[in-house]
C-alpha cells in the first residue's frame, strides 16, 4: 500500500491529499474538468498518473510488490541439453522477479542469500540451459511453484526433448550508425515474462511441451548511439512468436532547465505508426530516490510540457525534490502504445508501442 496518495485536476496546479477504502480511490472531478492526476509513494518511489477521462476514468496503479524470500535453495540438472554448458534460474511473480545469472556448471544448487532474494508466494521458475556465450539452448518453466524463506526446492532435470528454437527479429528504420539491441521471450498467461534473447538478432522460443493455453511472445529492439545520449526502441506481443519491429526517429532533447520542480518539454515532430495512446514519460533518480511521471497527450495537451511538483508542500509523507547540489539521472520519453499500459510491469496480450527518448543528468540547485 502507498505511504501517502494525492489528487489533482484541470492544470494539475493544486494537489490534495486522498485514502483508499478496500484498496480502490474515487474522487470527482470539477464541472467541465476532464483531465486529472493521481499521484503517490512507496519504497522510495514517487509515482505520479496524469491522463482525461477519454483515456481511462479506471487506472490500475499501486506500488510493486515487496514479499520475499531469501535462504532459498534450487537444485537444477541441464546436462541433457547438447551444447549446454551453463545454467540459470529465473524465478517471477508477476512484476517482482529475481535470476541466478548464469551458473558455470551444468548441475549444481544456488542459493538466494542476503542481499539476494526472491518473489515469494506461487512463484513461476524457468530453468535454462545456456552455451558459453549465454545463448539459451533449453528451458524448463515450473509454474505456480510455492516459495518461502529458508526451503529447498529440487527443480526436475531438463530432457533432452526441451531444446529451443530460434526466432529472428528484424527492426526496420534504426538510424544509420547506431546500435541495435534485441529481446524477445515469453509471457506466461498469468503474466510472468521471461527474456530468452540470443544476443545476435534472435531470441529462444521454449519447446512445445512447455507453452500452455494463454501463455504468448514478445519480441522487440531498441537503437542506440555510442554515447547513449538517446534511443528509439520498439516491443510487440503476439500469440505466435513475432518476427519484426518499426522503430521511429530518435527524440532530441538536452533536458529541463535544474529546478526544484522542473519543467520537461517534449517538441517531437516524428511519425508513429502504432496509432494507439499518446504518452510521455519522465523518470529522475538520485541517491536511493526515484520518481516516474506518465502523462497522456489529451492531459497535457498539444504543446506537451511536463512540470515536476514538489509535493513535500502537500504531505510530508511526500519527499522533497532533490536540491543542494545533488546529482539527478533523468529520461525523457515519447510513447505509442496500445493498448494502454501504465505500469509496464506486464506486457499485455497483443501489445504494440514504439518508444523514443533522451537520457541524461543535471546537477540540482
Amino acid at each position: 500500500m502507498p505511504n501517502v496518495i494525492a489528487t489533482s485536476s484541470g492544470t494539475f496546479s493544486g494537489w490534495t491529499v486522498a485514502t483508499l477504502s478496500g484498496g480502490t480511490l474515487q474522487y470527482t472531478l470539477p464541472p467541465g474538468v476532464t483531465q486529472y492526476a493521481i499521484a503517490y509513494y512507496c519504497q522510495n518511489n514517487e509515482t505520479i498518473f496524469e491522463a482525461s477521462t477519454s483515456d481511462t476514468v479506471k487506472p490500475s496503479l499501486g506500488c510493486f510488490p515487496n514479499n520475499t524470500a531469501t535462504n532459498v535453495t534450487f537444485s537444477y540438472d541441464v546436462h541433457n541439453i547438447a551444447g549446454a554448458t551453463q545454467a540459470r534460474i529465473d524465478v517471477v511473480n508477476g512484476s517482482n522477479a529475481a535470476t541466478s545469472g548464469a551458473q558455470a556448471s551444468v548441475t549444481g544448487n544456488y542459493t538466494f542469500a542476503p542481499p539476494f532474494s526472491v518473489p515469494a508466494g506461487n512463484d513461476d521458475i524457468m530453468v535454462k540451459a545456456l552455451d558459453n556465450s549465454g545463448d539459451v539452448l533449453g528451458a524448463h518453466i515450473f509454474r505456480a511453484q510455492s516459495i518461502s524463506s529458508g526451503n529447498t526446492y529440487p527443480l526436475t532435470p531438463l530432457s533432452s526433448s526441451e531444446t529451443t528454437t530460434l526466432q529472428s527479429v528484424g527492426a526496420s528504420n534504426a538510424p544509420s550508425g547506431w546500435t541495435l539491441t534485441y529481446l524477445g521471450g515469453i509471457i506466461l498467461a498469468d503474466g510472468s515474462r521471461f527474456f530468452m534473447p540470443d544476443f545476435s538478432g534472435s531470441y529462444a522460443i521454449p519447446a512445445a511441451s512447455q507453452v500452455q493455453p494463454g501463455d504468448y511472445f514478445f519480441a522487440g529492439a531498441q537503437a542506440s548511439p555510442a554515447n547513449n545520449s538517446s534511443l528509439t526502441a520498439a516491443v510487440v506481443t503476439a500469440n505466435a512468436p513475432p518476427a519484426s519491429v518499426s522503430l521511429v526517429a530518435p527524440f532530441s532533447y538536452v533536458g529541463p532547465t535544474p529546478a526544484d520542480d522542473p519543467a520537461f518539454a517534449f517538441s517531437y515532430s516524428g511519425a508513429f505508426s502504432v496509432n494507439g495512446t499518446i504518452v510521455y514519460q519522465v523518470s529522475m533518480q538520485w541517491g536511493t530516490n526515484s520518481l516516474g511521471v506518465t502523462a497522456t497527450k489529451s492531459a497535457v495537451g498539444s504543446n506537451p510540457s511536463i512540470k515536476v511538483p514538489n509535493l513535500a508542500a502537500t504531505s510530508s509523507l511526500f519527499p522533497n525534490l532533490p536540491s543542494g547540489g545533488v546529482n539527478v539521472n533523468w529520461t525523457a520519453y515519447v510513447v505509442d502504445e496500445t493498448p494502454l499500459d501504465l505500469t509496464g510491469a506486464v506486457l499485455p496480450p497483443n501489445f504494440s508501442t514504439q518508444i523514443t527518448g533522451a537520457v541524461g543528468a543535471y546537477t540540482a540547485p
